[in-house]
């Protein structure tokens, strides 16, 4: 499995698989959210061989349909938001898109809360709840109460 495939598999998933509505470079950033969103549900970074330098797939198998489903909805949902205010548009094609889109994310959400719940320990014991990142030490130059 690589970022060719994967963009392949979004192209049909998306009913373009010439390519004619959705260029690659919407794709390949609808990807990268998807993965993103993936790795931090799952609290692992994967990586797909081709995607920003990667020379191997970190992501399994497994989740390659669910990562498709997810850079599919992120693509449609770019589309959608880009096509918002164009006045030359079927009445409706916007909702329609939108709404697809949606749907296509939320049913990737639904997915990834099943395999990875919020409440299980991830990353060097972390809970899901909390980014990696996000712990906060220190004062930052503030006193505390007490000790001016």
């Amino acid at each position: 499995m690589d970022v060719n495939t994967v963009v392949e598999r979004v192209a049909g998933l998306l009913l373009d698989p010439e390519r004619v509505k959705y260029g690659e470079a919407e794709m390949l950033a609808g990807l990268r959210l998807a993965l993103g969103e993936l790795s931090l549900r799952a609290g692992e970074a994967y990586l797909l061989t081709g995607l920003d330098g990667a020379m191997e797939t970190t992501l399994p198998e497994t989740l390659e349909t669910l990562l498709v489903i997810g850079a599919a909805g992120y693509t449609a949902l770019a589309r959608a938001g880009a096509r918002a205010d164009w006045e030359l548009q079927d009445e409706g094609e916007f909702q329609r898109l939108q709404t697809w889109a949606e749907g296509r994310l939320e049913d990737f959400r639904k997915v990834m809360r099943s395999l990875y719940p919020a409440h299980v320990p991830r990353v060097h014991g972390q809970y899901r709840s909390q980014a990696p990142w996000a712990a906060w030490h220190g004062t930052l130059g503030e006193e505390e109460e007490g000790s001016a």
